[in-house]
């Protein structure tokens, strides 16, 4: 009996500590954190696109929004996809990569996005759509936010 519980104990232990490795490589896999374009919109790992941090500032304060696609369209890299009008600028928003869009962050289906969302936080609450999936290959090909900042201090 000793053996055998000896014998489970430690195939237990294993088992934890392989079950664990598993979920932490899976995590790994996709834990690409926000992914930028030279243009300013941004993707994160559950691929929900927005206008960066940066180009809001820039903006101003954001007065409408528009998404042009609907769910399930399929949307080309590099296409426009909607407007954004500030205060002190309007400007087109880019699709980062192709894919179908799974959902428009707007209130009443209609394209137009809460603009308080995106004035308060565009990077988290504030984005426009979301990718039902993407080529991971041109997902990691997008700048991170290190090179992100790199690319921000050139422009100055």
């Amino acid at each position: 009996n000793y053996l055998n519980y000896t014998k489970m104990r430690s195939f237990l232990r294993v088992s934890k500590v392989s079950r664990q490795f598993n979920l932490n490589s899976i995590a790994l896999m996709r834990n690409y954190g926000i992914r930028y374009t030279s243009s300013h919109e941004y993707i994160t790992d559950d691929y929900k696109v927005g206008v960066s941090k940066y180009a809001k500032e820039n903006l101003g304060k954001v007065i409408h929004c528009e998404i042009f696609p609907a769910v399930d369209d399929l949307v080309e890299a590099g296409e426009s996809i909607g407007e954004i009008e500030s205060s002190k600028a309007s400007n087109e928003v880019y699709a980062p990569l192709e894919g179908n869009v799974k959902r428009v962050n707007a209130p009443e289906d209609d394209g137009i996005i809460d603009v308080d969302q995106i004035n308060a936080d565009p990077e988290s609450k504030g984005w426009l759509f979301q990718y039902e999936s993407v080529d991971e290959e041109k997902l990691n090909e997008l700048m991170d936010e290190n090179a992100y900042k790199e690319y921000l201090e050139s422009l100055e």
